[in-house]
């Protein structure tokens, strides 16, 4: 409930904003966002303020952050961006920034960062103003553009699966796929594909018991993944046009393939990963269309054998020799202007020996 303070008339001074309107608060007032998206999945919610402060110092380096403000000064150019949460206000956008002036200013609570002394060398000098300039917003949809912008299409975009978390709280939040779209900057289709692999990450952890937090980690690898029809066809992933807002996307029964898929990606229950580089992806993918090769990588966990038995790595293989030999083909008359040329003959002769290699292969 907004007390006075929020529902009084502007007070003087008070500027309007993209957003909301530029007003200057106690420090002592502003309150860390425990529903930050860049919060893992274990801190985000909870409402101990020490505890998330502790968490955001440590993993996204505040102390960077105080370093600035104590030789510089806190930008007045650099509000943050708050609505009104009782008496207090809660900051969605700028936690990093707000842990470093609260880190400054609260001895208790720098006492309890990592780096402790070095907190306390810096506070010395610094001089933490009392009242920070903070945009504050009549709703929190109001600054969902400006997060869109900043994090996720513009200047300082948020890892893969907080971008991820950020689309689907907006679509569970009954925000049209098109009206996400238009905030964030990408497309409909591409909206939907991170709000299904979201989806999925949270099914494969609720529902069937699978430890995700590799996945998490990495959750660029998994978006990567997921673009493959048939990575997703192994475990039923709908395609984006078919993607349902609320609905898990994968159908039970298939909680013994999706365990098996991110143990090929990321390792479960001890097992190593038998992806190592981003190229495996593109064999994992070829693997998956052919039952046969499955099978061996079911049983032997080795890519590289899968692969190899696979009818499209040999298609694979043909499409890039079919791409060389109209290389080499096309080249033929810029080698002949160049033929004096130290490097571009040894180049040619090189050429030329990989081509004997290959064909001595086939004898």
């Amino acid at each position: 409930m907004k007390n006075s303070r929020h529902m009084a008339s502007k007070s003087k001074g008070e500027k309007k904003t993209v957003g909301g309107r530029l007003q200057h608060l106690p420090l002592s007032d502003l309150q860390l966002d425990p529903h930050n998206p860049r919060l893992p999945r274990e801190v985000r919610g909870k409402e101990d303020q020490a505890e998330l402060a502790i968490y955001i110092a440590r993993r996204y380096n505040a102390i960077e952050v105080a370093r600035s403000i104590a030789s510089n000064g806190y930008f007045e150019s650099e509000p943050l961006i708050a609505i009104a949460d009782g008496s207090k206000w809660r900051v969605v956008e700028g936690n990093r920034r707000l842990t470093a002036l609260k880190g400054l200013a609260e001895s208790d609570l720098r006492e309890k960062f990592t780096n402790s002394k070095e907190w306390k060398r810096i506070a010395v000098k610094a001089n933490v103003p009392t009242k920070i300039p903070v945009v504050v917003a009549a709703e929190e949809k109001d600054i969902w553009p400006i997060i869109g912008y900043r994090h996720i299409s513009g200047i300082e975009p948020w890892d893969p699966y907080a971008k991820a978390q950020f689309i689907a709280d907006r679509v569970d939040s009954d925000v049209s796929w098109e009206e996400v779209a238009i905030l964030v900057g990408e497309s409909e289709t591409s909206v939907r594909s991170h709000y299904r692999n979201f989806k999925v990450n949270e099914q494969a952890r609720n529902d069937f018991d699978i430890d995700v937090s590799d996945v998490e980690n990495e959750f660029g690898t998994f978006t990567r993944a997921m673009q493959s029809k048939s990575v997703r066809a192994y475990i039923k992933a709908p395609a984006p046009r078919e993607v349902k807002k609320k609905t898990p996307p994968l159908p039970k029964t298939k909680k013994a393939n999706t365990k098996e898929l991110l143990s090929w990606l990321f390792g479960v229950d001890g097992q190593e990963e038998v992806i190592e580089e981003s190229r495996n992806l593109k064999e994992l993918g070829i693997v998956l269309q052919d039952k046969n090769a499955t099978k061996i990588l079911q049983k032997t966990r080795d890519l590289t054998e899968a692969y190899l038995v696979s009818p499209g790595q040999r298609d694979e293989l043909a499409k890039r020799l079919k791409t060389a030999e109209a290389l080499l083909r096309t080249t033929r008359d810029e080698v002949e202007a160049q033929k004096a040329d130290p490097t571009i003959i040894k180049l040619v002769n090189g050429c030329g020996k990989a081509a004997r290699a290959l064909t001595k292969a086939i004898k």
